[in-house]
C-alpha cells in the first residue's frame, strides 16, 4: 500500500506552479485501487482506507491523503516550511500539533518538547 502525501506545496510555492499531473488518474491507469482521504486528521477515514486497501488483494493500492505541510507552525501550508529551518518557537508549536495527533494514532514514536524524553504510543491496532 502506497500513501501519497498531497500537501499542494513545492519548495518554490504551490504545486500549481510546476506540477500538473493527475496522480489519481495515473495510478488508476496502472490498474491500482485509488483511495482518497480528504483530511489526514480524520483518523477514521485513514483507518477505513487502510482496511479497504488490505481487503483488496487483487490490486495494489494508493491512498491519496490531503495534508497541511508544517502543521502547527506559523508558516503551515506554505513553501516557507518546505526544507527551511522552523526556528525554536515554530518547532515547539509543530511538536505540540503532532503530539496532539499522536494521542489518536495507533502507533507513534515522537520526540517530546523536552528533547531528553521520548513518547511511544501503542495500541492493539496492527498496521
Amino acid at each position: 500500500m502506497l500513501f501519497w502525501d498531497d500537501n499542494g506545496i513545492t519548495i518554490d510555492g504551490s504545486t500549481e506552479l510546476s506540477f500538473t499531473e493527475d496522480v489519481r488518474k495515473r495510478f488508476d491507469a496502472y490498474g491500482w485501487q485509488v483511495l482518497d482521504v480528504a483530511d489526514v486528521n480524520d483518523l477514521s477515514a485513514v483507518e477505513s482506507a487502510i482496511s479497504k486497501g488490505k481487503a483488496n488483494t487483487s490490486q495494489p493500492t494508493i491512498v491519496c491523503v490531503k495534508t497541511v505541510i508544517g502543521a502547527g507552525c506559523k508558516k503551515q501550508g506554505t513553501h516557507g516550511c518546505h526544507g527551511a529551518p522552523l526556528g525554536a518557537e515554530d518547532l515547539g508549536n509543530t511538536k505540540v500539533s503532532l503530539f496532539s495527533l499522536s494521542l489518536r494514532l495507533p502507533c507513534l514514536a515522537l520526540p517530546c518538547l523536552n528533547e531528553d524524553e521520548k513518547i511511544e504510543i501503542y495500541t492493539s491496532h496492527n498496521y
